[in-house]
């Protein structure tokens, strides 16, 4: 891919989960997440949502979806700073600067898929133009 994409572009996040599709070690760990997720930097007028199939990211689209199972919020600062492996996302969410608003137990039983697609996101970070 010779182009970046704009960091939280619909564009951006359509590669994102193709990536997250794709990626075999994501999918088995993954297998039997049937959830809605809501990814949000609030600052940035950056948001987008889509639902999780067997792990699988489907009907990804832009804004909030208000009915989200999760919600994953924290500033553009601190989502850049995950993406370009400067900030464990973890411990950005131990740190509460990433906020994940759902049941924690649900997720956690995830939490080899979490790893896996904290992966893919710091994977992103050649093909994303951070100017926004």
């Amino acid at each position: 891919m010779s182009e970046k994409l704009k960091l939280g572009s619909i564009e951006w996040a359509k590669e994102f989960a193709n990536r997250c599709n794709t990626n075999e070690d994501f999918l088995e760990y993954a297998e039997g997440l049937n959830t809605s997720f809501n990814l949000n930097a609030p600052d940035a007028g950056i948001s987008f949502h889509w639902r999780s199939n067997n792990g699988r990211a489907e009907d990804l689209d832009e804004g909030l979806n208000e009915d989200a199972e999760f919600t994953l919020e924290g500033t553009k600062d601190v989502w850049i700073r995950v993406i370009k492996g400067e900030l464990n996302f973890m411990d950005a969410v131990q740190k509460k600067l990433i906020i994940v608003k759902g049941p924690l137990p649900k997720l956690m039983k995830y939490l080899p898929a979490t790893t896996e697609m904290i992966k893919i996101i710091e994977s992103m970070s050649d093909i994303t133009d951070f100017n926004i």
